[in-house]
């Protein structure tokens, strides 16, 4: 029966039940008999708020807000020691070429510490999009980290110990019908290898279901190449999600948005152009074109959704990429 159907997610020993609050408490009442469970909030009105895998879930007028494990930021902050710290209004900052080739190799109980706060990084990066790009660069160094990769680690630490909380408000007013993502890439930026970042930004409603930060595979040969990779991960994820959504019964219209005009255009044009480094990609996004399962259109870069996933930006950039967010907000230092 659809009307009393329930959603039960588990991860690991955390579980979350969704459904009508009459099915749900007969459920859990039932779960309770045969094991030992512990209820961390009911989420039945308006103010009601909960815990699931350490973050904090509260009920709105209009639907959720969700606020990542801030023990764990407080956690780090501590370990590094950092938590009366200078402020900094980025997670991350361009450092020259040279800095970057020649910084020493860190001994091997700092490389321990190093690879265990990236690991918890990675795992608050989950619901901190303005982090992930920063986090995604000290990932890369996990093997060899060096004195300039430990530097870039306690600066994520010095943000995360000035704006501790970020809230990611998740309210669907009408039915829900298209998914929109916008992706940029950010070419060659990667001093040691040349290899170029992507990201992206998925809205379901004008509400963040999705942000990623990656590198690149290969060196892309030129900045429409990287940007049209940046475009072929967007329609990944975007299927992805069009498929579970489809299998709930929500039929959901793709829209992928990128600020390059050339990675447009290629994925719009018949045949594989002047790029057969490139074919299966080219002809990839031209299939979903065709077949109408993507529909592409073109943002401006003041407007692009996934500026700040590509690259360390300016703090003028970096607050406009997080205005321009209007389901996330994250509180000033001062107001923490």
């Amino acid at each position: 029966d659809p009307v009393k159907s329930i959603w039960v997610l588990v991860h690991v020993d955390d579980m979350l039940m969704l459904g009508p609050a009459a099915e749900v408490d007969a459920l859990f009442t039932i779960f309770q008999s045969k094991m030992k469970l512990r209820e961390t909030g009911r989420l039945y009105a308006a103010g009601d708020s909960g815990s699931f895998l350490n973050k904090r879930i509260t009920r709105t007028s209009g639907g959720y807000s969700l606020i990542g494990n801030v023990w764990l930021i407080d956690e780090i902050a501590r370990r590094a020691g950092v938590e009366q710290s200078r402020y900094v209004p980025t997670p991350a900052v361009r450092y020259p070429v040279r800095q970057v080739l020649d910084s020493a190799p860190l001994d091997n109980d700092r490389r321990r510490q190093y690879r265990t706060d990236v690991g918890v990084l990675m795992h608050i990066a989950h619901d901190r999009p303005d982090i992930q790009w920063a986090t995604k660069e000290a990932a890369r160094s996990m093997q060899s980290p060096t004195e300039l990769d430990a530097w870039k680690v306690r600066r994520i630490c010095r943000y995360l110990a000035h704006h501790r909380k970020l809230t990611m408000m998740y309210e669907v007013k009408e039915a829900v019908k298209t998914l929109e993502t916008t992706v940029d890439s950010d070419w060659g930026g990667c001093a040691a290898t040349r290899r170029s970042s992507c990201g992206g930004v998925m809205l379901l409603h004008g509400a963040v279901l999705l942000t990623w930060a990656r590198t690149q595979g290969a060196v892309a040969l030129s900045s429409m190449e990287a940007e049209y990779r940046g475009l072929t991960v967007g329609a990944q994820e975007s299927l992805l999600v069009k498929h579970l959504a489809s299998e709930l019964g929500l039929e959901l219209a793709v829209i992928l948005r990128c600020d390059s005009s050339a990675a447009q255009a290629a994925a719009q044009r018949r045949g594989v152009l002047h790029v057969k480094h490139m074919a299966l990609r080219l002809l990839f996004m031209k299939e979903l074109v065709e077949q109408g399962l993507v529909q592409l259109q073109r943002v401006s870069s003041q407007d692009n959704l996934a500026d700040w996933l590509t690259k360390a930006v300016s703090p003028p950039i970096f607050t406009r990429c997080l205005s321009l967010h209007k389901t996330i907000h994250r509180p000033s230092s001062s107001e923490e």
